[in-house]
């Protein structure tokens, strides 16, 4: 008897596989998985080459992006790095990027600005038209909202242009807060 509840057991163990750690989100380049021991950390896994391009920008302008924790080889795969950085809150800032982009769709005819987008209307040519329409809406808040963002993406835009030559990925999922309640761009 004792033999066959052994036997039955390796094989029950050898069936069971260990689950793959839940996704907690990606991008093109990277998977991001959540730390069990902080859960206000992120594990951000990409290939070597592609996290290369991007940390150090990261770790060097805490102003603009996520505090990361700690670089590291990946031990299953060693053509990926493993970053660990802060966890931020992507809700507030998707509703405000959302706010933001409905405003410019709604606004497009009386601002003066070519092809205004959620991409552009930071820009020196159309800032300007950008809050005086914003100060004619009928949300009081829509004007702080527009100048905070405004002064956060200008300044990260010509950061990664200069450190990159590339422009901004601003979408939603990639403009977050921290803890503090100070925008961070998650990706590049």
């Amino acid at each position: 008897m004792k033999i066959w509840i052994k036997k039955q057991l390796r094989e029950s163990l050898n069936e069971m596989k260990p689950r793959p750690k839940p996704i907690f989100g990606q991008g093109a380049y990277h998977k991001i998985y959540s730390s069990k021991k902080h859960p206000d950390r992120l594990y951000k896994i990409g290939d070597t080459k592609t996290v290369d391009e991007w940390v150090n920008i990261f770790q060097e302008n805490p102003k603009y992006f996520p505090k990361v924790y700690r670089v590291f080889p990946y031990s299953k795969d060693p053509t990926l790095k493993v970053v660990e950085i802060e966890k931020l809150n992507t809700v507030k800032a998707a509703q405000e990027l959302g706010l933001i982009d409905r405003f410019l769709i709604n606004a497009s005819d009386v601002i003066d600005c070519k092809y205004l987008s959620i991409a552009n209307f930071f820009e020196n040519d159309c800032i300007q038209d950008v809050i005086e329409a914003a100060e004619n809406s009928n949300d009081p808040y829509l004007p702080s909202i527009i100048f905070k963002w405004a002064k956060f993406l200008k300044g990260v835009s010509t950061l990664v242009e200069k450190e990159l030559n590339a422009n901004l990925d601003i979408h939603v999922g990639n403009v977050a807060y921290d803890k503090m309640g100070k925008l961070k761009m998650i990706d590049i």
